[in-house]
């Protein structure tokens, strides 16, 4: 019971609570509570004190600062020497509408450092584009019919693509969805390259 610190073991006995609780939203709870979609008594309850944190996109100063923190932190995590943002990469942080707010920093931050390996990382290697993917090349021209060529740099992308989603699989244990946002893709099309390159998860 929050009211009393105390909560029932899967015993069935009683203790009590030694602990604090935080809790978050992104919901209006006041207005809530009046449409009737959460209890009054819990509002209450919760509604000891109240911290407000703008949106990401409400507070774009702050942004290089975070970002700065976030990949020092990340690249120590992954085993990364020092590594810093290319300048083209505050403008694309500065347009980006972040809908998915701090979170979404975190993961184009990591998704960055698991696509690239130099000491640099530039815009296109966070993916803030459609669906996570970054900004695909110019098409190649069209090959004469019957003729069916394997360029290098055809072969070298399929390879790092393979590597950066084993990677991916190795960081989150396998787990397909976590993956998938990981890499800023969706499952489906996770899916399609697991079974394009015989991965298995």
């Amino acid at each position: 019971m929050l009211r009393d610190r105390s909560f029932r073991t899967p015993e069935g006995e009683e203790a009590q609570l030694e602990a604090r609780l935080l809790a978050s939203t992104r919901h209006d709870l006041a207005a809530r509570v009046e449409g009737g979609l959460l209890r009054e008594d819990l509002y209450y309850r919760l509604n000891v004190l109240s911290i407000e944190v703008p949106a990401l996109r409400d507070r774009r100063e702050d942004l290089p600062t975070l970002a700065g923190d976030l990949l020092r932190r990340l690249a120590a995590e992954l085993g990364r020497g020092p590594v810093s943002f290319d300048p083209s990469v505050q403008a694309v942080l500065a347009a980006h509408p972040w809908p998915g707010n701090a979170r979404e920093l975190r993961n184009a931050i990591e998704r960055g450092l698991l696509r690239s390996s130099g000491a640099t990382l530039c815009a296109a290697d966070l993916g803030l584009g459609p669906a996570g993917d970054a900004p695909a090349a110019p098409s190649a021209p069209a090959q004469p019919a019957g003729e069916i060529r394997l360029e290098l740099e055809d072969f070298q992308l399929r390879h790092a693509e393979e590597e950066l989603i084993r990677q991916a699989l190795r960081r989150t244990d396998g787990n397909r969805s976590h993956t998938a946002r990981l890499l800023g893709v969706n499952r489906t099309t996770l899916y399609n390259k697991l079974k394009s390159y015989r991965i298995e998860g």
